[in-house]
Formats: C-alpha cells, sequence, structure tokens
C-alpha cells in the first residue's frame, strides 16, 4: 500500500514540476496543477478500494498518504482562488493578500485543538481521527461532512490535508507580501547570476540553514531565502514546496551538495599555488 501511494504521489509531483515548467501564467498553472492532482486522487481511491487495510495501515493512510495528495488539491485550489479574484492596484493587491493570510490564521485557530495535534505529531486519538467507521469524537465540534465517501474518508483526514496546505499556502503568501513591501533594487552592470537550476539553490539554502551559519543559528530559514533573492533576483517564494520534493527525490536528497563537494575537490587536485584552479603542466 504504502508503494502504491509513494509511486503515486512521485508521478504527481513530476506531472507539478511540467506543468511549472511551461510558460504558463500563475492561473493557469494553479488550474493545471489542480486538475492533476484530482486525477491522481481519482486513481488513488481506484487502486485502494478494494484494499484490505490492516489497522496500522489505515491509520498511515489517512494520517500520513492521503492528506498528503489531498493537500496538494486544495493549495492549488485556493491559490486560483487568490490569482483569480487578484486586484489591479498594488495596495489593494497586499490586502487582498493579508486577507488570505488572516483566513489561514483564523482557520488554524478555529481548529486549535486538532492543529496542535497535527504539529506535535501525536498519535494517541489516532484511533478517533483516522480509521472509518470510528466512534465520533468526543473532543470534535459537529462538522459538516465535508467528504461523503465514508470509505475513503475519516474524522481527521481532510483536516490534516487542510493543515497542510495551509501551512504551505501560508508562506507563499509571506512571500508575496515580502516581495511587495520589498521590491527588489536594480540589478547592477555588474552582477552574479545564478544559472544553475533554482532547486539547487533552494537545496543550497537549507543547507546554510541546517548549519546554523547565520546569526550564530538563529536565522530563520525564511530569513535567509530572502536575502539569497535579493542576492541572485530569484524568485524563492516556493522554497517550501520545493524543499519537500526535494526531501523525497529519488536521485539522492544532497544531489547539489554532493556536485559542489566533487567539484571543489577536483578544483584542489587541480590548482596551482595561485590558486587559480588551472591545471599544472
Amino acid at each position: 500500500m504504502k508503494n502504491i501511494c509513494f509511486e503515486l504521489y512521485q508521478e504527481l509531483q513530476s506531472q507539478i514540476q511540467n506543468i511549472q515548467g511551461q510558460q504558463y501564467a500563475e492561473l493557469q498553472q494553479a488550474e493545471a496543477c489542480f486538475v492533476a492532482v484530482g486525477t491522481a486522487l481519482n486513481r488513488l481511491k481506484e487502486k485502494l478500494w478494494d484494499y484490505e487495510f490492516t489497522p496500522p495501515e489505515e491509520i498511515y493512510f489517512f494520517k500520513k498518504a492521503k492528506p498528503r495528495i489531498v493537500a496538494e488539491q486544495l493549495y492549488y485550489g485556493e491559490l486560483y482562488y487568490i490569482h483569480s479574484t487578484l486586484p489591479v492596484e498594488k495596495r489593494e493587491v497586499l490586502d487582498h493578500y493579508r486577507n488570505q493570510l488572516s483566513f489561514i490564521r483564523s482557520y488554524f485557530q478555529r481548529h486549535h485543538f486538532l492543529y496542535t495535534y497535527y504539529r506535535l505529531d501525536r498519535s494517541d486519538l489516532d484511533e478517533y481521527l483516522f480509521k472509518r467507521n470510528a466512534p465520533k469524537a468526543p473532543f470534535l465540534a459537529e462538522t459538516i461532512a465535508i467528504q461523503k465517501d465514508s470509505r475513503f474518508s475519516t474524522h481527521g483526514s481532510y483536516r490534516f490535508a487542510r493543515f497542510k496546505a495551509f501551512t504551505r499556502l501560508k508562506e507563499y503568501l509571506l512571500g508575496k507580501i515580502h516581495h511587495l513591501q520589498n521590491p527588489a533594487p536594480a540589478p547592477e552592470k555588474k552582477r552574479l547570476k545564478w544559472t544553475a537550476p533554482k532547486v539547487a539553490l533552494i537545496e543550497l539554502t537549507y543547507a546554510l540553514k541546517a548549519a546554523g551559519v547565520f546569526n550564530n543559528g538563529q536565522a530563520t530559514i525564511r530569513d535567509i531565502a530572502t536575502v539569497v533573492e535579493q542576492i541572485f533576483q530569484q524568485d524563492m517564494s516556493q522554497y517550501y514546496r520545493t524543499f519537500q520534493e526535494i526531501r523525497i527525490r529519488k536521485s539522492g536528497r544532497t544531489y547539489f551538495l554532493n556536485r559542489l563537494t566533487q567539484a571543489l575537490e577536483r578544483w584542489m587536485d587541480n590548482t596551482d599555488l595561485d590558486g587559480k584552479g588551472d591545471k599544472w603542466d
């Protein structure tokens, strides 16, 4: 079951990356990704419709595997709404982003108990939250059923998916707000241009955060991404999403850092006494 979910999620990520590699406007991109995720969810349902879950598998599926994919659908659905209702005036755009951010925060507050359970990665109430036909959880307020198919949903699965989606959307909105409040300076005549893939820059950014090389380790990933963005004129608003993709990629999680190490070692092997990196004759 885990292999089915993982392979389907990997395929979905490849599709999303292909869509994002096209020259689409953000609105069209969000719509295309939303459709791709919907197709993936239908495939997941077909593959597992008659699957007999063991109790641990059932909890894993509805707590981890399914919310991961549903969160993609919710994220791109929200992204589509944000861009389809985007005002024209810069000041109004800023308010628009802030209003969406306020909605996310109010959602977290409204579902504070479950959100805390999600953030702490607790498991003591999983029997209530992630098993089909589980008794009504006494700690949950009555809510209108969001997913009608009882064979493919549980009390907590959808909420966890929305927490994932909103966490990511929050980072996206904060990035957009920062862009508007801190416009990038005009490029100088001589400026280093990042020509490697953006995913490599994000991998490097997270490595710097993990190593704690700024502000005695107190700089946040957002702080570092903002500086990197200004230096290299790269849009880093999707750093959180890209990092999640880096964590699960099959080619190795530190592909770019490994390449850096190999390149530096070759340079050291070939360098002359002046440090120019030229081979000795």
